[in-house]
């Protein structure tokens, strides 16, 4: 028995099905996670903070007391000042919903007689009620979510799962915090000492993987905020504040700024009644801060981290989604950029592997040109050394 459980497909099967199976439990407790996912997501984040604030003989606790402190007070100004000013503009634009229909109305006018023959003499109408159905479309919405939410914390059970989800996520992040180099440390030290190089390594490029798309992407997201909803606000885009917030976040997703953003914005300019000259000043808005977003303040901001093709990050989120709802959204492109780094170590291992390069006769060239997995193997491992995180 034991020498069926040495051989190399055995180990290898019950390294599949124990991994299926881990993941399936995750997928079961997935609820019950999202706390602790969203807490060490925090720590992750803040770490190299804490450790910068460390290295000015900062205690590593007072740190992390001061930093959520000032995360708190920052948080309430932000939503003190800016609530007034979304809400104003929400309400500014409810009120105008009325004329917005009716310019519609006349601009659809003239389609409307060129259909009105093969569509009938209640073309005219039906068009009409679909349009004043179409603007109280968001007071319903709002109206059907508010209730939606309502009802599901009035129960007894959603109010304390709410009211823990809140308490704990501060409390794990604080500790997980506090704790994290500790836990690195704990887990470098149970890797073989043969296998520490190419595991330090390879933690390494996850590392600054995972920083490129979630200190980076989130920090580049907030910069085209402030650009985009500022922006709006000075060029006179109704609800333009709320819809630059929201583009900019969008930037995470490939070409959503555009779809949540820009054709919004010019719908409300062209409903509002605005001349060319505000269409003119929208699309440079959106045309420069893309363009700086992409030749600056990514680069600039995130170096060499690995990137994604944009279709990849969409269909990553997309199954997130379905699989693990909101946090599986956030989640998707950091863990589709660490698969991609798991892949590429796994061909590269392939390609040396005895199973590729067997029966090769001795001295014969590599088929593979410069620059493929097998000539940049010799490359990285050069540079595979443990980060201070990983030693």
């Amino acid at each position: 028995m034991e020498e069926f459980f040495r051989k190399p497909w055995v180990k290898v099967l019950v390294a599949v099905l124990a991994l299926v199976l881990a993941m399936a439990l995750v997928y079961a407790a997935r609820a019950a996670l999202a706390p602790f996912v969203i807490a060490f997501g925090l720590a992750y984040l803040f770490d190299p903070l804490i450790d910068k604030m460390e290295t000015y003989r900062i205690g590593r606790t007072f740190s992390i007391l001061s930093l959520f402190s000032l995360m708190t007070l920052a948080a309430l100004a932000m939503t003190a000042f800016l609530t007034p000013l979304v809400a104003g503009q929400v309400e500014a634009v409810a009120k105008k919903t009325p004329m917005y229909i009716e310019r519609l109305e006349k601009a659809l006018a003239p389609v409307m007689e060129n259909l009105a023959p093969e569509g009938g003499p209640n073309l005219g109408e039906k068009m009409k009620e679909n349009l004043q159905g179409a603007g109280n479309l968001a007071l319903v919405a709002m109206d059907t979510v508010g209730k939606g939410i309502w009802s599901g914390i009035t129960g007894a059970m959603g109010i304390v799962v709410a009211v823990f989800n809140l308490a704990i996520i501060p409390v794990a992040a604080f500790y997980l915090l506090r704790d994290f180099d500790h836990i690195i440390a704990w887990g470098a030290q149970r890797v073989p000492p043969r296998l520490r190089e190419r595991v330090f390594g390879l933690a390494k490029r996850l590392d600054q993987v995972m920083a490129g798309f979630v200190r980076g992407q989130l920090f580049v997201a907030l910069i085209m905020s402030a650009v985009l909803s500022i922006g709006l606000l000075i060029i006179g885009v109704p609800m333009g504040f709320f819809l630059g917030a929201l583009a900019g976040m969008a930037n995470i997703v490939p070409f959503m700024p555009a779809v949540v953003g820009y054709l919004p914005a010019m719908a409300l300019v062209y409903a509002d009644g605005g001349g060319i000259g505000l269409y003119v000043a929208v699309s440079a808005l959106f045309a420069i801060s893309q363009a700086l977003e992409g030749l600056v303040i990514t680069p600039k901001i995130q170096g060499e981290a690995t990137g994604l093709h944009p279709v990849a990050i969409m269909a990553a989120m997309l199954v997130g989604g379905v699989f693990f709802g909101f946090i599986g959204v956030l989640l998707a492109a950091p863990a589709a950029a660490m698969l991609k780094v798991l892949l590429e170590e796994a061909d590269e291992n392939y390609m040396a592997s005895r199973f590729y390069t067997e029966g090769r006769p001795n001295g014969a060239p590599d088929d593979k040109p410069d620059g493929s997995p097998t000539s940049r193997t010799a490359d990285k491992s050069d540079s595979r050394q443990g980060s201070k995180r990983y030693k």
